[in-house]
């Protein structure tokens, strides 16, 4: 887990104490740090920080308000031992976003993060004008614990076997979500896992094999005669929760 130190050198904007100064009076500042010192008095570590960046921002003299995405990770409440759940928290200080919280989860096997889709976990957004801090805090505190619904949500699709025409569809919808030229990549890249315990047919299988493909890049495609090129992994905050929430929704519509 991290330190405030380590979240310092790696994403300041997380542990700023002020908002950027021209916002207007009716803003309100959500101090990020005062949410992960809450969060850890109820067993919620910080596992993982990132933020937007600018040239100036990459300056350690210069403050960063922009927009910052942490996660936490709560190992008391895994079930099995493959998956630890996670909340994730998006804000910013400049204005620019709201202040926004996702369940998710942490896949040990691939050290990869998952962000559960709202139809299913009900995400949690403030705007920074006309809330309460104490209020923020005290939803969250509370929210925390539906996140144990997940493993009841991984059991099912555990137990969906998925034909290829179905992992076929899961793919190619995976592809027309996240590029605008879709023939960037095949459903066949998107379904080959990276390692060998990945060759499974289980709907939750076949689902993190499309999400680690599709957050850490890496996949080899064609771009013309014996040319080929690696597809990029997802850097951009935005990005990266849209990417992972449609691709939740995409796989649910699997569940009957």
């Amino acid at each position: 887990m991290l330190t405030k130190e380590q979240i310092m050198e790696k994403a300041p904007a997380v542990l700023s104490v002020k908002p950027m100064s021209n916002v207007s009076n009716k803003y309100i500042f959500i101090s990020t740090e005062k949410v992960i010192d809450s969060l850890a008095k109820n067993g919620w570590q910080v596992s993982d920080v990132d933020q937007m960046h600018t040239l100036k921002s990459r300056k350690k003299d210069i403050p960063s308000y922009k927009q910052h995405l942490v996660r936490f990770r709560n190992e008391k409440l895994a079930i099995d031992k493959e998956n630890i759940p996670e909340l994730i928290l998006v804000n910013s200080h400049d204005r620019s976003k709201p202040f926004r919280f996702y369940a998710g989860l942490f896949r040990l096997i691939c050290s990869n993060g998952l962000i559960i889709a709202e139809s299913k976990f009900e995400s949690i957004e403030f705007r920074h004008i006309g809330i309460d801090g104490k209020e923020i805090i005290e939803v969250l505190q509370k929210s925390s614990e539906r996140i144990k619904g997940i493993f009841s949500q991984i059991k099912i699709m555990k137990q969906i076997i998925l034909s290829p025409q179905n992992k076929t569809d899961i793919a190619r919808r995976a592809i027309n979500m996240k590029w605008k030229d879709t023939s960037v990549v095949t459903p066949s890249d998107l379904l080959t896992p990276k390692r060998e315990e990945d060759k499974k047919d289980d709907l939750w299988t076949v689902y993190n094999v499309v999400q680690e493909n599709l957050m850490k890049g890496g996949v080899t495609v064609s771009t013309g005669f014996k040319r080929f090129k690696h597809t990029k992994a997802i850097r951009n905050i935005s990005e990266n929760v849209r990417v992972n929430t449609k691709l939740w929704e995409i796989v649910e519509s699997k569940i009957k």
